[in-house]
């Protein structure tokens, strides 16, 4: 059975359930791929050429959560992350839920490089300098605005990541951020290195 269909399913179940209507976001996921991975999708369909089948290597999933439920609605594999084809996942996405009854106040993804393009590609902006964190819904009956919401966790990840690789940082003014004070913490306190 489709997402789509799963979704006008249970919406209307839930809506009773919580004698409200279902308010909620999505959450996409993107994954590189290992390189022995086996799953490859095919350009050119509906009339598949087999020459053309291409290996993928990332995996785009999309969620629709609230409070109560997550609820995976697709699953794309990919020859490539790119910005214009997660902002078009995206509006498909906001559509569809918005067309079964889900009103999707909020699209939160990791914080890569691609995931910022998408944003841009929306019509929001997570840059500094031009900060717009809301974006038009792109079903023409939603009278209000998605908010864009970097995930908080990956962007910790991120932060970690980047100190462990560049081991210093500096802010001006402020002092210095060491990755050596990290694996003290770590070392001295009993504390535990988190891995996801």
């Amino acid at each position: 059975m489709p997402a789509w269909d799963k979704l006008a399913i249970l919406c209307p179940l839930f809506s009773s359930m919580l004698q409200t209507q279902v308010s909620c976001q999505i959450c996409l996921r993107t994954c590189r791929l290992s390189p022995t991975s086996t799953f490859t999708y095919i350009k050119g369909l509906p009339h598949v050429d087999l020459d053309a089948i291409i290996p993928a290597q990332s995996s785009v999933q999309i969620y629709v959560l609230t409070l109560y439920w997550k609820l995976p609605i697709a699953f794309f594999l990919v020859s490539g992350t790119r910005s214009g084809l997660l902002a078009g996942v995206i509006r498909d996405s906001l559509f569809q839920a918005f067309e079964v009854g889900l009103d999707i106040f909020t699209v939160t993804m990791d914080g890569m490089q691609h995931s910022a393009g998408a944003y841009l590609c929306l019509g929001a902006n997570l840059q500094p300098s031009s900060w717009s964190k809301l974006f038009p819904h792109p079903h023409p009956d939603a009278k209000f605005d998605v908010f864009a919401f970097p995930d908080p966790p990956y962007m910790l990840k991120l932060i970690r990541s980047t100190l462990g690789d560049y081991s210093l940082f500096v802010w001006e003014g402020k002092g210095v951020v060491k990755w050596e004070h990290i694996k003290k913490l770590h070392e001295g306190h009993g504390l535990t290195w988190a891995t996801n």
